[in-house]
């Protein structure tokens, strides 16, 4: 809930102060947008890091879930896209990929990634979790053109290729 009400916050001081001053300004809200050196502490680097930890039983949490992931690549784009769009201007637009992926999937995804084969052990979700998000990008595609380009076994493996290269395992 904070979470939510701290980017709503942000949006309101941005369109506020852009008003205010007559200066032009597009808010992206981005969704679950995955990739290189981004910590620990969001989905795809954590089942990435503790496959790499070769965690066994590895442990799913909300396996039934589903997720829409962007790949920080095709976010860039987007956003890029939006900033030289006359149209998009005093606009909220979403950005992300509407592929809806299960979280069971994304693990095995990434445990084939990895090449990692352990048990595989269903856990509950995280408390106050929903069961599903995905964006509508219809006015992002309307707007820009936009069609996202990096697939999830792609952008997963790329952001594996990192992490294996340059993050500590411990």
């Amino acid at each position: 809930f904070a979470y939510g009400i701290s980017k709503l916050l942000g949006e309101a001081a941005v369109i506020h102060t852009a008003r205010a001053n007559g200066i032009p300004y597009v808010i992206g809200r981005f969704h679950n947008v995955y990739g290189a050196r981004m910590g620990a502490d969001h989905v795809i680097p954590e089942l990435l890091l503790r496959a790499m930890r070769l965690e066994d039983p590895f442990r799913v949490y909300g396996m039934e879930q589903s997720r829409a992931f962007c790949h920080v690549d095709d976010a860039t784009e987007a956003m890029s896209r939006l900033m030289t769009t006359d149209g998009a201007i005093g606009e909220i637009v979403h950005i992300g990929n509407d592929v809806e992926t299960n979280i069971g999937d994304l693990s095995k995804l990434v445990l084939r990634v990895v090449d990692f084969h352990p048990q595989l052990e269903s856990r509950p979700a995280p408390p106050g979790s929903v069961a599903r998000r995905c964006p509508d990008l219809a006015k992002l595609r309307a707007l820009t053109g936009y069609e996202p380009t990096v697939s999830l076994e792609e952008g997963v493996r790329r952001t594996f290729e990192w992490y294996r290269a340059y993050w500590k395992v411990r």
